[in-house]
C-alpha cells in the first residue's frame, strides 16, 4: 500500500515539475507574442501548443512512462488539451472583458485553472493504461 500512495506521489511530483517548465514556455510565448501585436485568442492557442509539445513528450516519457506505445495516446493526450485549451481561451476572454487585470494576469489565472483538467484527463484517460499496469506491477 505504501509503495502505491508513493507511487501515485511521485507522479503529482513529476507531473508538477513538467508543468512548471510547459506553463514557463507558454506565458515566454505568449508573453511575446502579445508584445509583437498578436491578439489574445491567437497568441493564446500557438503558445498554448507550444506547452502542449512539450507536456506530451516530457509527461510521455518521464511522468507517465509504462506502456509507451499504447495505442490512441496521442489521441486521448490531443483531446484532452483541446478541451483544456478551449476551457481556457473561454476563461481568459471572460476574464480579459469582464476585470480589470492585465491580460497577463488574466492568462495566468486561466492556466491555473486548467491544472485540474489537465491532470485528471491526462493521468486518468489519455495516459490510463499506465497506471493500471504499474499498479498492478506493484501489487506483485
Amino acid at each position: 500500500m505504501r509503495r502505491i500512495i508513493f507511487s501515485r506521489f511521485i507522479t503529482v511530483v513529476k507531473f508538477g515539475s513538467v508543468g512548471i517548465i510547459n506553463t514557463g514556455i507558454d506565458l515566454a510565448v505568449f508573453t511575446a507574442l502579445t508584445a509583437l501585436g498578436v491578439s489574445a485568442v491567437p497568441a493564446q492557442v500557438i503558445s498554448y501548443s507550444c506547452g502542449v509539445l512539450n507536456s506530451y513528450y516530457m509527461n510521455r516519457s518521464w511522468t507517465f512512462h509504462k506502456n509507451k506505445k499504447a495505442p490512441g495516446q496521442a489521441v486521448r493526450f490531443a483531446a484532452v488539451n483541446l478541451a483544456a485549451l478551449a476551457a481556457t481561451t473561454v476563461l481568459l476572454m471572460i476574464l480579459h472583458a469582464y476585470t480589470s487585470f492585465s491580460l497577463l494576469v488574466c492568462k495566468i489565472a486561466a492556466t491555473v485553472f486548467s491544472v485540474g483538467i489537465n491532470y485528471i484527463g491526462t493521468r486518468y484517460w489519455a495516459f490510463g493504461n499506465q497506471h493500471r499496469s504499474s499498479q498492478n506491477t506493484l501489487r506483485e
